[in-house]
């Protein structure tokens, strides 16, 4: 009795021991159980704030497609020159071969616009040109067509010859042929008689007379 006792003491002892250490490590492997389980869900907490500042950054930075062209704009008044540019040039076009010289639009500019008139007279200092002299040579020519109550005089460089002397059907527009230089602006050569005078065309003001120039 006293030896089964004994035995059945032992049998507990050892049951509690194996009790206490199971309760014992029990608690330890829940708390090794809670912190594997909090490291793993910090692991998956980090893995998603990665993969969210992925995703931001992605959207933060889109994909840059290629450079536009820099557009040109046309403001209302450069469509206008231009426009008045192509008129200008058409009416042009259209017009070259109707126009006249430019000397003689020129020319009938100057003779309907007393302004244009005096300014070729401001422009040329005709004092060089005065002078009366015998001309060195001689030219036979057609016959002088002296106008109605012609009485021949020497005139003098600084007077004024009569209108009715200097008509265009008295010029000399071939003076070249009889040695005279070429006039200025707004003077011409004109016969008178045996004599050549340079004179203002638009006053008659005479400026150089060669004398005996032409055979009569």
């Amino acid at each position: 009795m006293k030896i089964f006792t004994a035995t059945r003491v032992a049998a507990l002892a050892v049951g509690l021991g194996l009790a206490c250490t199971q309760a014992i490590a029990a608690p330890q492997g829940r708390n090794n159980d809670r912190a594997s389980s909090n490291d793993q869900s910090k692991n998956d907490r980090g893995d998603r704030d990665n993969q969210r500042n992925k995703q931001k950054g992605s959207k933060a930075a889109p994909q840059q497609g290629p450079a536009a062209e820099p557009v040109v704009q046309t403001s209302p008044r450069n469509v206008e020159r231009r426009r008045t540019n192509n008129r200008n040039d058409n009416d042009a076009r259209r017009d070259n071969g109707n126009r006249r010289p430019r000397n003689e639009q020129v020319n009938d500019r100057r003779d309907r616009n007393p302004a244009l008139r005096n300014d070729d007279r401001r422009r040329t200092d005709v004092r060089r040109y005065h002078r009366n002299f015998q001309a060195p040579h001689r030219f036979r020519v057609g016959s002088y067509r002296q106008p109605y109550g012609y009485s021949y005089r020497r005139w003098n460089f600084g007077q004024h010859l009569p209108r009715q002397y200097y008509g265009q059907n008295f010029w000399l527009s071939n003076f070249l042929v009889y040695g005279l230089f070429v006039p200025p602006p707004g003077y011409i050569w004109v016969r008178y008689g045996p004599d050549a005078l340079l004179i203002d065309r638009y006053t008659g003001e005479i400026v150089q007379v060669q004398y005996d120039i032409f055979y009569t």
